[in-house]
């Protein structure tokens, strides 16, 4: 594979940024480091999930392809997985990575956690989304919460309605492995894994790029 970086920047030109990363262009990921410097959400930490979701259920996996390995469990005991994790009873139950909750998406029953983060000064003069009707908007999904410990995984996928997507980092540190449309060839539907690449198994693997990034 060739491997490329992903361009960091900060104090972005909204309409300049629109032009170049998103009207046009190859489809080249970004990081923008000052895109979260006002978001009450980069403060959120476990002590905060407790108290407003302690209850709740989620739905769990050690891998989005596993359906053997899921199963449902509380926030709260999720939690006390995610920071004890070698001596929790889960620990015995994992397949080849831990259990990650990829699904939570509580932004319609618990609406005020809207206010603690807004769209990107970036894209929001261009936020298709926003220009949405509001009952169109629930059911497109505001947004998720993701949650793991280290060492969890996303499967290569490609995004719902094929959106252009933001992500914020708000805990620890995510790598992304990015491929732009075009390479859709070389990937075998998702199956090959580009972080442990199989090239027996998947050799078009060797002729894609592959945009790699590290988000803290």
């Amino acid at each position: 594979m060739q491997i490329k970086d992903v361009r960091r920047l900060k104090d972005v030109d909204p309409d300049n940024f629109c032009q170049e990363f998103l009207d046009s262009g190859p489809g080249e990921p970004v990081i923008v480091t000052d895109a979260m410097k006002h978001w009450e959400a980069a403060h959120w930490d476990f002590t905060f999930l407790r108290k407003r979701f302690e209850d709740k259920l989620l739905n769990i996996a050690s891998s989005m392809k596993e359906a053997k390995r899921t199963r449902w469990i509380k926030m709260n005991e999720y939690l006390d997985y995610v920071e004890n994790r070698e001596s929790h009873p889960l620990r015995k139950l994992e397949g080849r990575t831990p259990f990650y909750a990829y699904t939570l998406k509580p932004f319609t029953k618990y609406s005020d956690l809207l206010n603690h983060f807004t769209t990107p000064y970036f894209i929001e003069k261009n936020d298709l989304y926003a220009t949405l009707d509001p009952s169109m908007r629930t059911a497109m999904n505001p947004g998720w919460i993701m949650l793991g410990p280290e060492n969890t995984v996303s499967a290569l996928h490609q995004d719902f309605f094929s959106t252009h997507t933001w992500f914020g980092q708000i805990c620890g540190e995510k790598r992304f492995h990015l491929f732009a449309p075009d390479q859709s060839d070389y990937l075998y539907g998702g199956h090959a894994d580009p972080a442990n690449p199989d090239y027996d198994r998947f050799p078009k693997l060797k002729d894609a790029t592959v945009y790699v990034a590290d988000v803290g």
